[in-house]
């Protein structure tokens, strides 16, 4: 067993083991394009193989995707959704990411938009919490107009409310 030298504090960045450093001290911070930035989209274009102008439209229609993701129970498959039409309609169009089959045109977008997603939720934590406080709002609100969507939410106590002003 070899033994472990002592460490050395005038050298706080030498691995021992002659690994390479975790760590470059030259290079102390890597610059991140903020999101929605012409360097974000062209760096998400070069990285996935895509058209910058698609990444551009996904980019900035982010907002109203996470709107789309405070729906209930449907608002958790916002990103899959996007990524099926976009496999599907690529053939067609030529929007999305291109691949010799379906499933792999699918996991292509879907990891594209994941990353937008994730990206965006970084960047920008109380736009997206307020999109999806409105978005769930709305689509609870208007289901609940409904008596099967009423039902749906468990809402009963609407549907005799209605009942009760029905009868006077």
């Amino acid at each position: 067993m070899a033994a472990i030298p002592a460490f050395d504090p005038s050298k706080p960045f030498e691995v021992v083991g002659g690994a390479p450093p975790p760590f470059d001290p030259s290079k102390p911070f890597d610059v991140v394009p903020s999101f929605g930035s012409d360097e974000y989209v062209n760096s998400l274009a070069k990285r996935h193989g895509a058209d910058p102008r698609y990444i551009r439209d996904l980019v900035e229609s982010r907002t109203s995707a996470e709107g789309l993701a405070g729906t209930p129970i449907a608002g958790a498959f916002v990103n899959q959704a996007g990524a099926g039409i976009s496999a599907l309609a690529q053939p067609l169009t030529g929007a999305g990411m291109s691949g010799g089959t379906l499933g792999e045109r699918y996991r292509k977008n879907r990891d594209l938009e994941n990353e937008i997603a994730a990206d965006f939720e970084r960047e920008h934590p109380y736009t997206t919490a307020a999109a999806r406080v409105v978005g769930g709002l709305a689509t609870t609100g208007a289901a609940s107009g409904t008596t099967l969507g009423a039902r749906a939410l468990g809402m009963d106590f609407l549907l005799a409310a209605r009942r009760r002003e029905q009868a006077c």
